[in-house]
């Protein structure tokens, strides 16, 4: 079933939204993210990432742009992380599995080599590829972690998790998160644009 495929129900009022969110995680996140263990996207492909899935997220709370929810207020309703993130995780947990494999593991031979320099060819011109390695030695710098981290499960869960987030998130909505959201769902069937503070009663700092 394809992303499209799933707009009846992902835009039916009928189906409530923690449904909603259980049918994008399980039928949309798995396909976005295939793969995506050995990414290294740039900056404006992150930000690609991140508008598709804030608009899926969108769909599923029932609003559009026109009733001016912020991002950030989207991912608090829906207890989600920005898809740049959850890949960025799910780069770091598979670092952590090729580090635990075995030295002789192929991937694991990876990680100790370095290109050959008996080519004769001229360099290209520009800032040089961005690599899988490289980008995983960045974000264990950005986490002040080693290498030797990685072998210890729990405290490389921790780094995933923790160090990213502060804590675990809870991927469900409480009630109040869902009388929150069919407030913002009653402004937009009245076509309502009124920013979301003032929606849901809340005083902007």
């Amino acid at each position: 079933m394809q992303s499209g495929q799933l707009g009846n129900i992902l835009n039916s009022d009928k189906v409530s939204t923690r449904l909603k969110l259980k049918v994008l995680r399980a039928f949309v996140f798995p396909v976005v993210a295939w793969g995506s263990e050995t990414w290294t996207p740039s900056q404006g492909e992150d930000r690609a990432l991140n508008t598709f899935w804030n608009k899926k997220l969108r769909q599923c709370l029932g609003i559009t742009k026109f009733d001016h929810v912020e991002t950030d207020a989207i991912l608090e309703i829906t207890g989600e992380l920005p898809l740049s993130t959850r890949i960025r995780k799910l780069r770091l947990r598979y670092f952590g599995h090729v580090v635990r494999y075995p030295e002789s593991r192929w991937v694991r031979m990876l990680l100790r080599a370095t290109p050959s320099t008996t080519t004769t060819t001229r360099p290209k011109k520009g800032r040089p590829k961005d690599t899988w390695i490289a980008r995983s030695s960045t974000e264990l710098l950005a986490r002040s972690a080693k290498v030797e981290d990685c072998l210890e499960r729990e405290r490389w869960r921790n780094i995933i998790e923790d160090r990213e987030q502060g804590t675990r998130i809870d991927l469900t909505l409480n009630t109040s998160d869902l009388a929150r959201t069919h407030k913002i769902r009653d402004i937009r069937k009245a076509r309502g644009r009124i920013r979301f503070r003032e929606v849901v009663g809340e005083n902007p700092s």
